[in-house]
């Protein structure tokens, strides 16, 4: 509940830790994409890593792996500075693309 409750504050913060100053918004829009990306991908990462198995595309799970990894480590380490998360998240996002641009074809991405 502990995890929940710190979610709730960074996220959606108090009148009294409410701030006017643009940095703090453009951080916590940040970590909302992030918070977002992270359970989004876990949930689609299970069934997903499944059949990549079956099918033998281990490449693709080392890939997608990753990108969760990566994920997780700009959403909860706050000591990375801010341009280098949001710089990060672009990677991770353009780096997917061109793997399965690569790996599995323009077609099949539809």
């Amino acid at each position: 509940m502990k995890l929940l409750a710190e979610l709730r504050r960074r996220v959606l913060p108090s009148l009294e830790e409410e701030t006017t100053d643009p940095l703090d918004w453009r951080e916590r829009v940040l970590f909302t994409i992030l918070a977002v990306v992270l359970a989004l991908g876990v949930i689609t990462a299970v069934p997903s890593i499944a059949l990549l198995w079956r099918d033998g595309m281990y490449g693709t799970i080392a890939v997608d792996l990753s990108a969760l990894t990566a994920a997780a480590v700009l959403t909860f380490h706050r000591g990375i500075p801010f341009r280098w998360r949001a710089g990060a998240l672009i990677s991770i996002c353009y780096a997917l693309g061109v793997w399965f641009l690569i790996s599995v074809g323009p077609v099949s991405q539809l």
